[in-house]
């Protein structure tokens, strides 16, 4: 009766190790769709570091237009006053210093905000590369799975005799 016992055992590995086999499938598939949507993301923050950079550009072109205004109207006041030097260059220095500023301002904040994309960008390409690997070796385990249940029927079968 041992030998009976044996090939039931035997039987009940191999039955084991197919729903293991099929479960690493459905895994590996779960693994794949999480990689594709990791890929989906860090596109889409690729595309918002190019969209800040346009938005960037846009700003700066905006900042450097009103210097330009604001620069004018102070030199046609200055022409209107009949006035050179002191107080009105005063003013117009510190207008292109603020202009100055402004536009560093845009630059850097621009350049932080498409750096924190592209950072995000290259977390989620990690984690889609993680998610394939990990579903690479659940279709390597369920490959297998056949041949371990095979291996435990013949386990089995020796254990008869």
């Amino acid at each position: 009766m041992a030998g009976i016992g044996g090939l039931i055992g035997g039987i009940g590995g191999a039955v084991t190790d197919i729903f293991t086999g099929e479960a690493a499938a459905a895994t590996a598939q779960g693994d794949r769709l999480a990689a594709a949507s990791y890929n989906y993301g860090g596109f889409l923050e690729n595309q918002n570091a190019s969209s800040t950079e346009v938005a960037t550009g846009i700003q700066k072109v905006q900042v450097a237009r009103k210097i330009s205004q604001t620069e004018g109207t102070m030199v046609a006041s200055e022409g209107e006053a009949n006035v050179s030097g002191g107080s009105a260059g005063d003013l117009m220095r510190s207008s292109m210093q603020q202009g100055a500023l402004a536009q560093t301002m845009v630059s850097t904040q621009g350049q932080i905000t498409e750096n924190a994309f592209k950072e995000k960008a290259v977390s989620l390409q990690g984690m889609a590369a993680a998610a394939n690997a990990a579903a690479d070796a659940a279709d390597k385990q369920a490959q297998m799975a056949p041949i371990t249940a095979g291996l435990s029927i013949l386990g089995g079968f020796a254990g008869m005799f």
